[in-house]
């Protein structure tokens, strides 16, 4: 059974990029996703969905460090934005530096930060961390 319909991975490492979806659609953690290779292919997309009523994501796993506008600059624009839907977010990024944990993790959108890679049991962890932001 699926926890969720639709995740978003923005990440501009294509490696990144296959091997998170093939572990997210491989453990069943989600039905769909989408890749954007930066923030703002992914605000436009959210943008467009949210004009139309489409189907938002319920995840996003955001990579900070990106060509383009990177992942603070999309918080900064995801937070402007009226979903009309809670969307479990989360940093997943290769960054040790402890300024990049705290400066991401005071956005109120971010449920939290994962260090790549992703693996079985950070998935979980993230499951959890969502069900329990949810409710």
């Amino acid at each position: 059974m699926h926890k969720f319909d639709l995740a978003y991975t923005i990440d501009d490492d294509e490696i990144t990029t296959y091997l998170t979806g093939k572990m997210i659609r491989n453990t069943n953690t989600c039905l769909s996703t989408e890749t954007y290779t930066d923030g703002q292919q992914a605000i436009d997309r959210l943008k467009s969905v949210i004009a139309n009523n489409g189907k938002l994501p319920d995840l996003i796993l955001l990579d900070l460090s990106m060509e383009g506008m990177d992942g603070y600059q999309f918080l900064n624009e995801f937070h402007e934005l009226d979903a009309g839907k809670e969307i479990c977010l989360f940093v997943l990024s290769s960054s040790i530096d402890l300024e990049d944990y705290k400066k991401s993790c005071a956005y109120q959108e971010v449920k939290g930060f994962i260090s790549k890679p992703l693996n079985q049991e950070k998935i979980d962890k993230m499951i959890q961390a969502c069900y329990l932001a949810l409710t």
